[in-house]
């Protein structure tokens, strides 16, 4: 509370306040912050630095793993996250005969050592921290995106997927959603039920139509999102 009430009064001196979704102006404006100083300036991407032209095919080769379907996440291994949801859903899909992929869980954080001891398998693998030319290839050498985060104000990491190519499944809470929302790029489920994300990945990974035409809005999405677009807001 006190913490609230000392950002309501810094705010106060201001005469605009960009935010980063919609979803976090109306929680702001719930929180007393005057709703006509907030509007939406979404983040951008770097089309030169997410491409789906930085597709490897012998990346995946230093981490063991070799042709097939891959679903990624990408960004901070902690509970925040979300991710022991998507990893139940994934698990159990694993003993299905219509369904063949690997879970890459690409990034660093508290709860990564405790999460590999638990899920992983031959199908779900835990890469470490990339960033740079390996983030960026291992974007474009995956097949789909998951992103179940609950907390994100905007989601960078979708974001940069779109660019690569990537459509994603995301949470219908937080900024994520609305990025996938405005192109059709993807799929919001409700990721508080592992039951949901798991429909949500079998869903993707077993029609090929669908996911062409989500990797068409998650490119368009992207392209609208470069940032000489998104700073001609200013």
């Amino acid at each position: 509370d006190l913490t609230w009430r000392y950002m309501s009064w810094f705010y106060e001196c201001m005469d605009q306040i960009a935010v980063p979704s919609s979803a976090y102006l109306d929680r702001l404006a719930e929180k007393g912050f005057a709703r006509e100083k907030l509007y939406v300036m979404p983040r951008g991407v770097d089309p030169e630095r997410f491409s789906p032209d930085k597709r490897d095919e012998n990346f995946w080769q230093q981490f063991g793993l070799g042709d097939g379907f891959k679903f990624l996440y990408a960004g901070r291994i902690s509970k925040e996250k979300n991710l022991e949801n998507l990893l139940e859903a994934f698990r159990s899909l694993q003993s299905g005969r219509d369904f063949s992929a690997r879970l890459i869980l690409a990034g660093d954080g508290p709860h990564l050592e405790e999460l590999k001891k638990e899920y992983a398998d031959e199908n779900i693998h835990f890469t470490g921290r990339l960033d740079g030319e390996s983030l960026a290839k291992a974007y474009a050498g995956a097949d789909f995106f998951v992103f179940p985060s609950l907390t994100d104000t905007f989601g960078n990491a979708v974001l940069e997927a779109h660019a690569s190519g990537l459509p994603a499944i995301v949470s219908g809470e937080g900024g994520p959603c609305e990025i996938v929302r405005t192109h059709n790029s993807g799929l919001v489920v409700d990721a508080r039920r592992p039951a949901a994300l798991a429909e949500a990945l079998h869903s993707v990974r077993n029609n090929d139509a669908l996911r062409n035409q989500l990797r068409e809005g998650a490119l368009a999405r992207a392209k609208a999102s470069r940032w000489e677009t998104i700073l001609a807001q200013l």
